[in-house]
């Protein structure tokens, strides 16, 4: 009997295994709810929670992947109520090196939104990253760029760059650090087109559910923000999501 349940116990494995190598096609989703939706450290729900979730296929065998995003958003400068990002590219890692890369595209869009000048806008990227092996605190390092041909609101070429870095922390907590620049061409024709944001987090998983609670802050960032905005200004925001 012991003998059989092994053999049983190794072709349920091998069985797996082989499902698994026949599996390439992965899909994987998210739902949140947050205190504050902030896009490059700017509110996109004048300071009010947002409902959020998401959905991503994977194709394993070639890095390739698809998404879509989704939040309310409450502007100054929209009359939408909801923002789609959809998204794909490819991602990978080079050879044996532990160095991941990231390619793809994102286009935002504002169903509902008829306001001038027009808020849709696409955006190419480019991303690196790489973990740190048995370091104390086990550090995982990022850095991407952002281009986009027309952004936002019609403001020309504009780019983005953003750097970040997470470490664990003991009894399961994650301490996570984001800065990031954004300059846009035509906003830098009549002032300052250009500012800085950044963010300090702490987060942990219980129960399934991910836990959040970050700082953040864009710095001279009044010319993105909408005249008599007040979605600039440093904000705590609480965040719980749930992936599946």
């Amino acid at each position: 009997m012991k003998q059989i349940s092994i053999l049983v116990a190794v072709l349920a494995g091998t069985t797996a295994a082989y499902a698994q190598e026949e599996s390439p096609h992965v899909a994987a989703g998210s739902v949140a709810l947050t205190t504050d939706y902030l896009f490059r450290g700017i509110s996109q729900t004048d300071n009010s929670p947002a409902v959020q979730g998401s959905l991503e296929y994977n194709y394993t065998p070639w890095g390739a992947y698809l998404g879509a995003w989704a939040s309310n958003v409450d502007t100054v400068t929209s009359d939408g109520e909801i923002e789609i990002d959809w998204y794909g590219g490819f991602r990978g890692e080079f050879s044996d090196t532990g160095i991941g890369w990231d390619v793809g595209a994102i286009y935002y869009h504002y169903p509902g939104d008829d306001l001038e000048p027009e808020k849709d806008y696409v955006e190419p990227k480019a991303g690196l990253s790489y973990k740190f092996q048995g370091v104390p605190l086990e550090p995982a390092a990022a850095a991407a760029i952002y281009y986009s041909p027309d952004f936002y609101l019609e403001t020309g070429d504009a780019v983005y760059v953003d750097g970040s870095l997470g470490l664990s922390l003991p009894y399961g907590f994650g301490l996570g650090f984001h800065v990031g620049y954004q300059y846009a061409d035509e906003l830098d024709e009549i002032g300052d087109g250009d500012y800085i944001d950044w963010k300090v987090g702490l987060s942990r998983e219980v129960l399934g559910f991910g836990l959040d609670v970050s700082y953040w802050n864009a710095e001279n960032a009044a010319l993105f923000c909408g005249v008599g905005s007040e979605q600039c200004g440093g904000t705590v925001v609480g965040t719980i999501s749930r992936k599946f």
